[in-house]
């Protein structure tokens, strides 16, 4: 990705994060997950983007709502909303541990409103899968 196109998808990401964070104060949120398989383990993974619960007769709210809906499908349409979002850590002075956190990179951006915290979210090295089982639907 050429510096340009990284830096439209971090401040889109920022804005998202900043929608989000401003919405979450004024109601619960229905969080969503899915299972995702990556190196052959199964993780229950942060997905979608939750709507931000707010006052929906006011306007404002819904122009909130419609821009985080148009943001996360922008994003998903994207070659970085195809892939699972890791976190890696030191765990030893040579040894580093990656591990997913979010099902996709768009989810991170709606689920995690500490710019410092989303940084350290990237693209996991290896790909990972979906899992789509309906018997795991009841559990969520």
């Amino acid at each position: 990705m050429i510096g340009s196109q990284r830096s439209a998808v971090i401040l889109l990401v920022c804005l998202v994060g900043l929608l989000i964070d401003v919405t979450r104060t004024q109601g619960v949120q229905r969080v969503e997950k899915s299972v995702i398989s990556y190196q052959g383990t199964d993780f229950l993974l942060h997905d979608g983007c939750p709507e931000p619960q707010c006052d929906q007769s006011q306007g404002e709210c819904q122009r909130t709502i419609n821009m985080v809906r148009a943001l996360y499908s922008h994003c998903s349409q994207s070659e970085d909303g195809q892939h699972v979002g890791c976190v890696s850590d030191l765990i030893g002075p040579k040894q580093t541990i990656t591990l997913p956190v979010y099902a996709s990179i768009c989810s991170a951006m709606c689920y995690e409103s500490d710019p410092k915290n989303l940084e350290r979210v990237h693209r996991c090295p290896t790909r990972g899968f979906r899992v789509h089982d309906p018997s795991l639907q009841s559990l969520f």
